[in-house]
C-alpha cells in the first residue's frame, strides 16, 4: 500500500481509496507523482507528458467537470514556451473547470524572485499564458521564496560588511580610536576581502565554462565546427559478433580488446632479411662512427 524507494522507508503511503498516476524521470528532470481521493474525483482519461500529467474528470460533490494539471516546468525559455502554448490548448479547448499546479520555473513579476536573475521577456509569457487561458493566479500560505542561488547569501553578507565597515568608520571620524575599533576593523576588512575573493573565483569560473562551451565572439564559429567534429567523430557504438553495442563501458572495452589483440608482442622471433648486401662498412669506419665526437670536429662542423 506505499510507495517504496529504499529498503524499509516509504515517502508516501496510498490508502485503498487512493488512486495514482506516476510521470517517469527524463534525464536531469525529476519524475511527477500525481494521487486523488476516488471519493471526491473520478479520472476518466488523462496525458502524461515529461513535463506535466493532466487528468480529465469529475469533482464528484458537486458533479462539475474538472481538469486538473500537475506540472514540472522545464529549464529551458523555448521549451516553456512550448509548453504554454499546449497547456492553453488543453485549457480553452476543455468544457469545464480546469486546475492548474505545481513548479512552474517561472516567477510573475521581479518581486517575486531573490537570489538569482530576473527573466523580463519569461516574466511576460508566463503571464500571457496565465491571461490566455483564463486562469487566476491563487496566492498560497507558506514561505514565499523556496529556493535562492547561492550567490545571493554572498551578496547579503558583503553588504552586512560594508555597512558594519562604514559604521567603523564613522566612529574613528569623530575620534573614537580604541584597539579594539581598530581590530575589528581589520577583521572586518578580511572578511570582506575574503567575500570578494570568493565572488571573484565564482565569476571566473562561469567564465571559463561559457568560454568552454560557446566560445567568444572572434572564436565561436571555429568553436561551433570542433564541436560538430567532435560530434560526428565520436563512436557511438560498434558491432561485435552481429550484436551493436552502444553501452560506453562496453564499448571501450571492447576497443581494449582490439587493441590488445592487435599490438600485442610477437614474441622473441623477429623479421630477418636473407640477403648479401655489396657494399659494406668496413671495421675502421665502423669504429669511426662509433667512437665520441671530439671537440676538433664539434670546432670544424661550426
Amino acid at each position: 500500500n506505499g510507495i517504496k524507494l529504499k529498503e524499509g522507508s516509504y515517502i508516501l503511503e496510498i490508502l485503498v481509496f487512493f488512486d495514482h498516476i506516476i510521470s517517469e524521470a527524463c534525464g536531469n528532470l525529476s519524475g511527477i507523482l500525481c494521487t486523488w481521493d476516488t471519493n471526491f474525483f473520478k479520472k476518466e482519461q488523462h496525458i502524461i507528458s515529461d513535463n506535466f500529467i493532466a487528468l480529465y474528470g469529475t469533482w464528484i460533490p458537486n458533479k462539475h467537470k474538472l481538469l486538473l494539471i500537475s506540472i514540472y516546468a522545464p529549464q529551458s525559455v523555448s521549451s516553456k514556451h512550448m509548453l504554454w502554448s499546449y497547456l492553453t490548448s488543453l485549457i480553452t479547448s476543455w468544457n469545464g473547470e480546469s486546475l492548474i499546479m505545481g513548479d512552474f520555473n517561472k516567477v510573475r513579476c521581479i518581486e517575486e524572485r531573490w537570489g538569482s536573475v530576473f527573466n523580463v521577456h519569461g516574466a511576460n509569457a508566463f503571464n500571457s499564458f496565465i491571461s490566455n487561458s483564463g486562469l487566476n493566479d491563487i496566492q498560497l500560505e507558506g514561505y514565499s521564496f523556496i529556493w535562492a542561488h547561492p550567490s545571493a547569501t554572498k551578496m547579503s553578507h558583503s553588504k552586512d560588511l560594508k555597512s558594519k565597515l562604514s559604521d567603523i568608520d564613522k566612529m574613528l571620524d569623530q575620534g573614537g580610536v580604541t584597539d579594539d575599533i581598530l581590530l575589528s576593523r581589520m577583521e572586518v576588512l578580511k572578511q570582506l576581502h575574503d567575500v570578494q575573493s570568493s565572488n571573484n573565483r565564482d565569476i571566473m569560473q562561469k567564465v571559463k565554462i561559457r568560454w568552454a562551451i560557446e566560445g567568444d565572439e572572434n572564436s565561436k564559429y571555429f568553436h561551433a565546427i570542433i564541436n560538430k567534429k567532435r560530434v560526428n567523430l565520436s563512436v557511438k557504438g560498434v558491432m561485435v559478433d552481429g550484436d551493436w553495442i552502444d553501452d560506453p563501458d562496453l564499448v571501450k572495452q571492447e576497443f581494449r580488446s582490439h587493441s590488445a589483440d592487435r599490438f600485442q608482442d610477437p614474441g622473441s622471433r623477429r623479421g630477418s632479411l636473407n640477403f648479401l648486401f655489396p657494399n659494406r662498412l668496413s671495421n675502421d669506419q665502423i669504429l669511426d662512427l662509433e667512437s665520441p665526437i671530439s671537440k676538433d670536429e664539434i670546432r670544424t662542423a661550426v
